[in-house]
């Protein structure tokens, strides 16, 4: 199934309107807001078929809000930048690259 720019960004507030419902109910307010932003960037993604670039893109909100229920350890940050740097390679297009430039306006 097919879905339009405009039904991914609605699915994604959506998915961000019930999660600040359930914060709400909750009162898991942090680091639950990060992980609410990393869900509805993943969604919107995933949505729009782009599942490996929004992986990519969710994972760092993520991993700031792992971090964050693990009291802001400098271990934790440690593992969670190294192990953000190393699935990042993974989850970027295998075909990204620069733009060509055009030169024939010298």
């Amino acid at each position: 199934m097919y879905l339009s720019r405009r039904q991914g960004h609605e699915i994604a507030g959506g998915v961000f309107m019930v999660g600040l419902g359930i914060l709400f109910l909750t009162g898991f307010w942090w680091p639950g807001l990060i992980f609410v932003v990393g869900g509805s960037i993943l969604i919107e993604g995933l949505v729009r078929g782009r599942g490996r670039l929004a992986l990519a893109a969710a994972l760092w909100p993520i991993l700031f809000g792992v971090w964050a229920l693990l009291r802001y350890s400098p271990a934790a940050l440690f593992v969670g930048i190294g192990v953000g740097s190393i699935l990042s390679v993974f989850l970027k297009p295998w075909n990204y690259a620069k733009p060509a430039v055009d030169n024939s306006l010298d």
